[in-house]
C-alpha cells in the first residue's frame, strides 16, 4: 500500500499536538521575558546580575525537566503503552502551563517551570515514536517529519502572538495570554487521545498480538487490497522484530556498553553541538 487512509492521516495530526505543545511551551516564556511589564511585576532590574540569575535558574530548571522527560519516557512508554504515556506528559505539560500563568511570586514561576519542561521532553520524544509506529512504511519518513513541522509551527505561531501582546502593554496582555495559550497543544491532544489507537508495537511487545493486528488492518485499509496483504507483511514484520527485540537486552547502560550502538548514541548526541566533521570522524575512530 503506498497512499495514506483517513484514519492514519488523522492520528497522526491528533498526536502532532505533542509537537506543538513543545515549540508553543518552549518558546512562550523565552518571549514573555522579553515583555519590559515582566520585570514590572515581579520588581526585577533588567539590567542587574540578580536578574540575570533568576532568568538562569527558569531557564535551567526547564531544560533539566526537558531532559528527566525525555530520559522517563523511554520507561514510561514501554510499561504503560503510548497512550497512556501521552495522557502522563500531556497532563504535566497542561498542569505546568497553568501553574506558570497563575504564578504571582518568581519563586513559584521557578519551580513549576520544572514540572512544565518534564511534561514537554516526554512528548517530544513520545510523539515521533508514535507517528514511525503507526506510519506505513512507505510514507514514515513523511509522517516521522511531522515532529519536526509541528513544533516549528509552535515556534512560530508563539512568535507572531508575542510581536502582537507587546503592544497591550499590561502584564496580562504581555505575558500571561502568551503563556495561557502554551495549554492549548497539551489539552488538544489530550481531547483526542481517546480516539487514537494503542501503537501496534507496543501490543504485541505486551502479546496482545490479536489486538495489534487489527489496528493494523484499521489503520492500513485499502479497498485496491481486500486481503489486506500490505498490513498483514507489516504485521509479521512487527512481530519477529518484537521477538528479536525481547532476545536482546536494551537500555540507556546497554547504549553505551555495546560498540555499535556507543557510535550510534555518540553521534546522536555530538551532532546536536555541531562538532566540525573531521573532530567527529576523529573522535569516532576511537570506537
Amino acid at each position: 500500500m503506498n497512499g495514506l487512509t483517513w484514519y492514519n492521516i488523522v492520528i497522526c495530526l491528533v498526536v502532532s499536538w505533542g509537537g506543538y505543545a513543545y515549540g508553543f511551551g518552549f518558546a512562550a516564556f523565552a518571549t514573555s521575558q522579553g515583555q519590559p511589564s515582566f520585570y514590572t511585576y515581579f520588581k526585577l532590574d533588567p539590567a542587574s546580575a540578580h536578574t540575570a540569575n533568576i532568568l538562569g535558574a527558569c531557564n535551567a530548571l526547564f531544560n533539566f525537566g526537558l531532559a528527566m522527560g525525555s530520559l522517563f519516557q523511554g520507561w514510561l512508554c514501554d510499561v504503560v503503552g503510548r497512550k497512556k504515556a501521552f495522557a502522563v506528559a500531556g497532563a504535566c505539560s497542561l498542569t505546568g502551563g497553568a501553574l506558570i500563568t497563575a504564578s504571582i511570586a518568581i519563586e513559584m514561576l521557578i519551580v513549576v517551570r520544572l514540572l512544565q519542561g518534564i511534561g514537554l521532553g516526554m512528548l517530544i520524544c513520545l510523539v515521533p515514536l508514535y507517528l514511525t509506529e503507526v506510519a506505513p512504511p512507505k510514507k514514515r519518513g513523511l509522517l516521522s517529519g511531522l515532529t519536526t513541522a509541528s513544533f516549528a509551527a509552535g515556534y512560530l505561531v508563539c512568535s507572531w502572538i508575542a510581536v502582537g501582546t507587546y503592544y497591550g502593554k499590561s502584564y496580562q496582555v504581555q505575558v500571561r495570554l502568551p503563556l495561557a495559550l502554551a495549554m492549548v497543544g497539551p489539552a488538544a491532544l489530550l481531547v483526542g487521545l481517546p480516539f487514537i489507537p494503542e501503537s501496534p508495537r507496543y501490543l504485541v511487545f505486551k502479546n496482545r498480538a490479536s489486538e495489534a493486528w487489527e489496528i493494523l488492518r484499521r489503520i492500513h485499509r485499502d479497498p485496491s487490497d481486500p486481503d489486506v496483504s500490505s498490513a498483514h507483511a507489516e504485521y509479521i514484520q512487527i512481530v519477529h522484530q518484537t521477538e528479536k527485540d525481547k532476545e536482546v537486552k536494551a537500555g540507556y547502560i546497554e547504549m553505551f556498553k555495546n560498540p555499535s550502538w556507543r557510535r550510534r548514541s555518540l553521534l546522536a548526541l555530538f551532532i546536536q553541538y555541531v562538532i566540525p566533521p573531521g573532530f567527529r570522524k576523529a573522535l569516532f575512530k576511537l570506537y
